[in-house]
């Protein structure tokens, strides 16, 4: 029951559904990427990405200082509830905002490594 309650602690806020939608669309970012497009502080991006990745939704790999966020793999009952979730916050005008700046800021380096 405590993964359950730190499940959906994590789903229950808006700037992680944001991060978690974007890197969705992006396949893979770094935490300036998120901090960018969805306008977050540093801190606050971070502490997002980091509570996703702790419940297993997200996983990060190192390149240098850099580090890259991607979709977890999961298990089936899990894959299917992030899609749920994916599919449901898709059409909010937020997240199709931050698609769209992402769009416009993906030719223009937010990092470098």
């Amino acid at each position: 029951m405590q993964e359950d309650v730190k499940r959906y602690k994590a789903l229950g806020d808006a700037q992680r559904l944001r991060a978690l939608a974007f890197i969705a669309h992006a396949t893979e970012c770094c935490v300036c990427e998120v901090q960018e497009v969805l306008g977050l502080t540093a801190p606050t991006a971070s502490r997002a990405v980091r509570m996703l990745e702790d419940i297993g939704w997200l996983q990060s790999r190192r390149n240098g200082k850099w580090v890259y966020y991607s979709l977890a793999e999961l298990q089936d009952d899990e894959t299917r509830l992030r899609e749920l979730v994916l599919r449901k916050v898709a059409g909010q005008e937020q997240v199709q905002f931050d698609r769209a700046r992402y769009e416009e800021l993906e030719q223009i380096p937010i990092c470098t490594p």
